[in-house]
């Protein structure tokens, strides 16, 4: 009882959600029960996890189980990567409780022997044409993350492959995206799917130890342990997909898609497009020509966020590469802009669709499909000239083409998800401006044949190069291999080289992707082809030489095409 002739105030109680996330229950922290992903789990990149009211006992502590050990390995990362150092230097990787994993029952991973990686290699890179063996198995359910992630996946792992796993999520996955987080489906979609299939899973892992195997000044020098886990995983990952690609097409899809993302990562120049192919092919398998049927087919399997994701990496992948597209552009324009439409199935929440890859600069990128297929069917053409048949016809639609570009324009709507006022709103424009500088330099001086010499050229170079400051060491900078290319394959004079070599050592620092270092290489074979002078000042600054590289006998009137064709490389700048 209070003191008399006192009014005794009641102290305010806290309530307890009993609808918070599990990882905040664990944690004792108060949760903000934000979905698919509460505040403090995004802050910290911890996964987050909402257990559906039809779970018992058993299942909720599994979850918190889970979560539990999530955090504890958090707490002691530096020890997991201090032994599995200890484990790599020793050539395989162990099981969970320390043995060499030989009994299989600890570990996840068939360590195959060195003649089967072998074997399995050549079958699945080497040979485009080969033919997957088909085993019948039963489709997982819809990964999208506002689904709960019911299978504690990380109860299964190893100390490496947590830190694989771990890499993956809180570092990679957020580099590769230009997005805003919620948008970015490297961490929304394709981490649950990883969570219901182990194919995906060893998917990503792979693609975590690529990155960790590159140095991080982007010479050619490899971490070796790194590699071999790669390499591992990579094949642990093609034998699922050997086994289900006829039946599980979707998940089948995904996994092509992260391989493909994987070997981009790490430099490859033609077991990429095998899988990218094999994606394709896929694609027309099941739906046809029109590959915007798959936005309204498979609705049972699969959710229609996730087919828009597999569909939008699929073609960003397919219109940054140097050999033309797989499909005509008018249907990849199809699938991109389905979220104006208003029918049924289409994609009307505009909030979701930022993409993680295209940014705002999705009308541009396929606008440099277009380009490229043009480039191609003049070099198909045979002797191609002012007399050639379809002479007309070719450069009436490269004049179109540069019409499109003057005129285009960022999506309102899709600008809507950054504040204006906010340094990513002014970023965003700017990168926008700095992708259609580029592709208007490409369609200039490849289809319409202009030299880098003129002042337009030039005065569009000073401009392009003016805004790669801009965007490089911010959050955009990934998208940035293809006009840094653009910038270098047109400099003029060793001060301008000079200057291009200096950004790409910058950005080889911090973002470790070596398709990058591919498309240094082709630019320096570029000035080789233009000057004879093996006297280059970049040679001091760069890894490899220009005296090393070496010029290609193919020809004058030769452009980038034709040097990465003698090379024998199909270069992708995604």
């Amino acid at each position: 009882m209070g003191i008399a002739g006192q009014k005794v105030s009641k102290i305010p109680v806290r309530k307890h959600s009993k609808t918070g996330c599990i990882t905040c229950k664990v944690r004792k922290k108060r949760c903000s029960e934000d979905k698919p992903v509460c505040s403090d789990c995004a802050r910290l990149g911890f996964t987050c996890m909402y257990v559906p009211r039809s779970f018992d006992k058993n299942a909720v502590q599994k979850c918190k189980d889970q979560v539990e050990m999530e955090l504890f390995v958090h707490k002691n990362k530096k020890k997991f990567v201090a032994e599995f150092e200890g484990i790599a230097s020793g050539g395989s990787s162990s099981s969970s409780n320390g043995s060499n994993g030989s009994d299989g029952s600890d570990s996840q991973v068939e360590r195959p022997s060195e003649d089967v990686e072998e074997r399995a290699l050549a079958d699945e890179f080497e040979t485009e044409g080969s033919s997957l063996a088909v085993v019948q198995t039963k489709s997982p359910s819809s990964p999208y993350l506002s689904q709960p992630l019911s299978d504690p996946i990380n109860l299964h792992l190893d100390p490496v492959g947590m830190h694989l796993y771990d890499y993956y999520r809180d570092h990679l996955g957020k580099i590769i995206s230009i997005a805003p987080l919620k948008q970015n489906y490297y961490l929304q979609v394709f981490l649950p799917m990883a969570h219901r299939h182990r194919g995906i899973l060893y998917g990503l892992m792979a693609w975590s130890a690529h990155h960790l195997s590159i140095s991080q000044e982007g010479s050619e020098t490899r971490d070796d342990n790194y590699c071999a886990l790669a390499n591992r995983y990579t094949l642990e990952s093609l034998r699922f997909l050997r086994s289900e690609i006829d039946t599980n097409f979707l998940w089948s899809l995904a996994q092509l898609l992260i391989l493909c993302g994987a070997e981009i990562c790490q430099g490859d120049v033609s077991k990429w497009k095998i899988l990218l192919k094999y994606a394709a092919d896929l694609i027309e398998k099941n739906v046809g020509g029109e590959i915007s049927h798959l936005m309204s087919s498979f609705t049972s399997q699969i959710d229609t966020t996730t087919r828009y994701w597999l569909l939008a990496n699929f073609i960003y992948h397919d219109v940054m590469c140097s050999r033309g597209t797989h499909f005509p552009i008018d249907q990849y324009n199809k699938v991109l802009s389905s979220h104006t439409d208003t029918s049924p199935n289409a994609i009307s929440d505009v909030n979701m669709h930022v993409d993680p890859l295209h940014g705002v600069n999705r009308p541009i990128l396929l606008l440099m499909g277009d380009i490229t297929n043009l480039v191609r069917r003049m070099k198909n053409a045979g002797s191609f000239g002012k007399s050639h048949p379809k002479f007309r016809e070719y450069m009436d639609r490269a004049f179109e083409l540069q019409t499109e570009l003057f005129q285009i324009s960022p999506d309102v709507r899709e600008l809507q998800l950054y504040e204006e006022s906010s340094l990513m709103h002014a970023l965003c424009l700017e990168l926008f401006q700095l992708m259609k500088l580029s592709a208007l330099l490409h369609l200039k001086t490849t289809c319409l044949r202009q030299s880098k010499h003129t002042w337009e050229i030039q005065h569009f170079w000073l401009e392009l190069f003016e805004k790669l400051d801009l965007i490089l060491g911010t959050k955009l900078e990934g998208c940035l291999c293809f006009p840094m290319f653009i910038c270098g394959i047109n400099a003029t004079d060793q001060e301008q080289k000079r200057q291009i070599e200096s950004r790409f050592s910058d950005i080889a620092k911090r973002y470790k992707c070596y398709n990058f270092q591919r498309a240094r290489t082709v630019m320096r074979k570029v000035w080789l082809q233009d000057d004879s002078d093996a006297t280059s000042p970049t040679s001091s600054i760069s890894h490899t030489s220009l005296s090393d590289i070496g010029s290609l006998d193919i020809g004058e009137n030769t452009d980038w095409y034709d040097i990465v064709d003698a090379m024998g490389w199909d270069i992708s700048f995604a």
